[in-house]
């Protein structure tokens, strides 16, 4: 007999149900943390940057100045120090975020 869910025995249909729901409420945080002014104010700086021929990365790898962005703000996995490149001539060529180890 099927479920309103779909399933024979309704589990299938109820771990779907909280797998949308789980999807959803990723989809409010990340809205939630794009919002704060921490993401906002780096991403905009980070834009500019970027915009000015800039390289920026974290942890070594060039990705998205809003990926950055909100690793940084978000700070989940530790703190980032940025490190600011110039070249022999005094202009930012770099930016580069690094995560910071405890020891």
């Amino acid at each position: 007999m099927k479920s309103e869910y779909g399933g024979s025995n309704g589990r299938t249909g109820r771990k779907d149900q909280r797998r949308s729901t789980r999807r959803e409420w990723e989809q409010y945080e990340d809205r939630e943390e794009q919002e704060s002014p921490a993401y906002l104010e780096l991403k905009e700086q980070l834009t500019t940057y970027y915009r000015q021929g800039v390289r920026v990365s974290l942890n070594g790898v060039r990705m998205p100045v809003n990926r950055i962005a909100k690793i940084c703000a978000v700070r989940e996995e530790g703190n980032y120090m940025a490190d600011y490149v110039m070249d022999d001539d005094g202009q930012l060529t770099e930016v580069r975020f690094d995560r910071i180890k405890r020891s």
